[in-house]
C-alpha cells in the first residue's frame, strides 16, 4: 500500500480509487472564509484535495474567535485569509495553500476570470446588492375579482 492508498484509506473504501483520485485533482477557492467556509474548507482538506485558496479581505476580531475553530486569540488583527490558511495548511501537507487579502467582491471586480482556475468554488456570506422587482405586466387587471 503506498502511502496516498495508506494515507486515505477509509476515504477509498467509501468512493474507491478512482473517487479518491478525482478528489486529489481538485482545486478550490474559498470565497469569504466565515465558520461555514472554513469548516467546510478543513474537511476538504482532510480530504486530500489537491489545493486551496482563500480570498478575504477581513481581520481576525472577537466575533471570529466565538464561531470560527479556524482562527486563533493570539492573531486577532491579522488579515483572516492569512491565518485560516495557515491553520488548514498544518492538517494535511500534502495540500497546496495560498490566500488573497482583499474581498471577493473587489477581486471579482477587478479580475472576474480569477475563478475559472479553479475545479471548485465554496462561496459562504456573499455580499449581494439590494435589487427591486418591478412588475410591469400584472397578471390581473382588476384588482378584486368579485367586482367583475
Amino acid at each position: 500500500m503506498d502511502g496516498n492508498n495508506k494515507r486515505y484509506d477509509r476515504q477509498i473504501r467509501i468512493w474507491g480509487a478512482h473517487g479518491q483520485q478525482r478528489l486529489e485533482k481538485c482545486r478550490v477557492v474559498l470565497l469569504n472564509c466565515g465558520p461555514t467556509g472554513s469548516e467546510t474548507l478543513k474537511n476538504l482538506v482532510l480530504g486530500g484535495i489537491a489545493s486551496f485558496t482563500v480570498v478575504d479581505g477581513a481581520k481576525v476580531s472577537a466575533r471570529d474567535l466565538g464561531n470560527n475553530f479556524m482562527v486563533e486569540p493570539s492573531r486577532l488583527g491579522e488579515p483572516r485569509a492569512k491565518v485560516v490558511t495557515e491553520l488548514v495548511k498544518e492538517l494535511n501537507d500534502a495540500v497546496a495553500g495560498s490566500y488573497v487579502e482583499e474581498s471577493p467582491e473587489q477581486l471579482l471586480a477587478t479580475n472576474p476570470q480569477f475563478i475559472a482556475e479553479f475545479t471548485v468554488v465554496i462561496a459562504t456570506q456573499p455580499s449581494i446588492p439590494e435589487h427591486h422587482v418591478v412588475e410591469s405586466k400584472p397578471d390581473n387587471i382588476v384588482d378584486d375579482l368579485r367586482q367583475v
